[in-house]
């Protein structure tokens, strides 16, 4: 499980480092980088540090723990998240991985959202297309 981890953690080091961003984007949603607010500071635990891989890393083990736990125990998850890494900032590359593993496809949205969006929306803003 650990290094499964370790490799979801990797895939998503190198997939943070493309920006999936529309022409014309920032990446950031002025809703999902705000830590105040209802949830207060503690929404974000990880988020905050001023380093994206280590609020990601932080993730991993709080906010979106049964994420990449389900995800490394899906193929297709894991398929895709290797796929993903190997793609550069190529947006039909990822997509092909998306269409070699459809069953995962859902689950490792949710995980990199989780991440991206969730954990660590001003550590890693930019860095995905947040809803």
């Amino acid at each position: 499980m650990r290094s499964i981890t370790a490799l979801l953690a990797l895939g998503l080091t190198l997939a943070a480092c493309q920006l999936d961003l529309p022409s014309g984007s920032s990446g950031t949603d002025s809703t999902a980088a705000a830590t105040t607010g209802a949830g207060g500071a503690n929404a974000h635990p990880c988020d905050n540090k001023k380093d994206c891989d280590t609020c990601k890393s932080c993730s991993l083990e709080v906010q979106c723990a049964s994420l990449a736990t389900a995800c490394s125990q899906n193929s297709s998850c894991v398929g895709i998240d290797q796929c993903f890494a190997g793609c550069g900032s190529d947006t039909e590359c990822k997509d092909q991985c998306y269409l070699l593993g459809p069953d995962g496809e859902a689950l490792y949205r949710s995980f990199r959202a989780c991440v991206f969006c969730d954990a660590c929306p001003s550590d890693c803003a930019g860095f995905m297309v947040c809803q």
